[in-house]
């Protein structure tokens, strides 16, 4: 399980699995309760879950393929 977490102050490491976002915003984000499920706690350091990391990131594909697909299936309708 180790493996699968990068502390939030490792901008490297962070940005190796995808995530832009700087330390200072998912410290805040984690104080704000915001995507809890990618937070880990422990002895007073954060860490960023890189497997929930990963669902998060595929659901947000997922969900812009439909909507592209949606407005493209819309368009098609009202251009000749």
């Amino acid at each position: 399980m180790g493996s699968n977490l990068v502390p939030v102050t490792d901008e490297q490491l962070l940005r190796s699995i995808g995530c832009y976002l700087t330390p200072k915003t998912l410290r805040k984000k984690h104080y704000l309760g915001e995507i809890p499920e990618i937070f880990i706690k422990m002895n007073r350091r954060l860490f960023v879950d890189v497997e929930e990391w990963n669902k998060i990131l595929n659901n947000a594909l997922e969900e812009r393929s439909k909507r592209v697909k949606r407005i493209q299936k819309i368009n098609s309708k009202y251009l000749i």
